[in-house]
């Protein structure tokens, strides 16, 4: 960590402190994560709607739907594999491959992370490299009931 100036502390990012936690009967959390940008990435649907009439009066609606993508891009020596593909064929013979799941990002100084009451793994990989060179592999979750929450909650003084 290097100081600039006499209140502000500049970070690097540490990939090792953002948790994804999956909430099957006891929790676990992913390792493995790639060392990639966007190794966690999640995306959420507008949660309003909004349109404007013909003598510009403008109104709003809230939508209902709290969904969202979870993606994680692990690699291929991650210990976690055996398990997601375990949890895989256990929801496509019985269908109860539906948990609630945790991000949490810990660098910086604010509060990041979101929590969905609901996730399920959409299948396999979408991609899959055989080849001398180790490559990631990307899973992608959909989520329900998704919450997210940036803020800046513990401050420096």
């Amino acid at each position: 960590m290097a100081l600039i100036g006499l209140d502000s502390v500049v970070a690097s990012y540490d990939p090792n402190l953002v948790f994804v936690h999956l909430g099957f009967p006891a929790s676990l959390e992913v390792r493995g994560l790639a060392d990639v940008p966007g190794a966690v990435r999640i995306a959420s649907p507008p949660r309003w709607a909004s349109a404007r009439g013909c003598d510009g009066e403008k109104f709003r609606r809230r939508l209902p739907a709290r969904d969202g993508v979870l993606q994680l891009i692990l690699m291929q020596s991650s210990v976690q594999l055996d398990l997601l593909t375990g949890v895989r064929l256990l929801d496509q013979l019985t269908g109860l491959g539906s948990f609630p799941l945790a991000v949490v990002d810990g660098n910086g100084s604010g509060n990041r992370f979101a929590m969905a009451e609901r996730a399920w793994m959409e299948g396999p990989p979408s991609e899959l490299d055989l080849s001398p060179k180790p490559t990631a592999l990307v899973y992608t979750f959909q989520v329900d009931g998704l919450e997210i929450v940036i803020g800046s909650l513990r401050r420096a003084r």
